[in-house]
C-alpha cells in the first residue's frame, strides 16, 4: 500500500474523536486534457472568507467513482479542508460536501505553472 493510500484513511480518525473536526470536499472543476479549476487556495479562502476556520487543507481523489477517459470529460480530484464540525452547515451552503472515509484518498497538489506574459 502506498502512502497516498494509507493517508486516505487519516481523515476517519479526525472526524470521529469526539467530532471535533472534520474533512469538507469540492471538486476540483478541472477536465481531462484541458486542465484548469480551482486551486487549493482559492477553495481554502472561500471558506475562510465566509468565517469558517480552515485547521488543513490537503489535494485528493476519488476513490468511490470511476470516471471514463475522455478529453473534456470531469475528473475525481478534489480539494479538501478539515473544519471545526460546528461550521458543517455553513460550508454545505457553499457547495462543499463532508468527505466520509473510503470514498478517497490524500494525494499530492499539482503544481500549476505561473503564465507568462507573452503567453496571453
Amino acid at each position: 500500500m502506498s502512502d497516498e493510500q494509507a493517508s486516505g484513511t487519516d481523515a476517519a480518525p479526525a472526524a470521529q474523536q469526539g467530532g471535533q473536526s472534520l474533512w469538507v470536499m469540492q471538486p476540483r472543476g478541472n477536465r481531462q486534457c484541458e486542465g484548469g479549476g480551482r486551486s487549493l487556495e482559492a477553495s481554502g479562502a472561500e471558506l475562510a472568507q465566509n468565517g469558517i476556520k480552515v485547521q488543513e487543507s490537503r489535494c485528493g481523489v476519488r476513490t468511490d467513482r470511476m470516471y471514463p477517459s475522455v478529453c473534456g470529460g470531469a475528473t475525481g480530484d478534489l480539494l479538501m479542508h478539515r473544519i471545526p464540525a460546528s461550521f458543517l452547515d455553513a460550508a454545505l451552503e457553499l457547495g462543499f460536501d463532508p468527505a466520509k472515509p473510503g470514498q478517497y484518498q490524500f494525494v499530492d497538489c499539482p503544481q500549476v505553472a505561473p503564465r507568462a506574459p507573452s503567453d496571453r
